[in-house]
């Protein structure tokens, strides 16, 4: 059983559902309890154990359907592509010396067009940094 389920209850005999509640001492969360939404009585407690053997379990098997998956398609490990950022140079239009940033409209100076801070920008510009003296 889990919360939200729905249940006739033993104690009152509504037709009601379960509630997840912590069970409190003092500021110490002791246990957790599913309890009956209508009448708050304890239907069945919680074991932490049990979950995180489930939790357990549950990453063993996604390991396992990750390896079937890998000896399915012929791949041993799943190469990630490698991204190289320092000669992947973006050209975004807040970076762009005629982008105009305004509260209610962006625009582009040169293009007199609305624009996204985040959009490419195909006659980017770099801004020149201001120097202090």
């Amino acid at each position: 059983m889990r919360a939200g389920d729905e249940i006739i209850c033993m104690h009152c005999g509504a037709n009601s559902f379960l509630v997840k509640k912590a069970v409190m001492d003092g500021w110490t969360k002791k246990e957790e309890i599913l309890a009956c939404s209508s009448c708050s009585e304890v239907v069945e407690k919680i074991c932490k154990k049990e979950e995180l053997l489930k939790s357990k379990t549950k990453e063993q098997l996604k390991e396992k359907s990750l390896d079937k998956f890998s000896s399915f398609i012929g791949v041993e490990q799943v190469k990630k592509p490698a991204i190289d950022d320092e000669n992947n140079e973006k050209y975004f239009c807040r970076d762009c010396r005629h982008y105009i940033s305004h509260p209610f409209l962006d625009r582009c100076s040169l293009n007199q067009v609305e624009v996204n801070p985040m959009d490419d920008c195909k006659s980017f510009e770099r801004k020149k940094e201001c120097s202090e003296n």
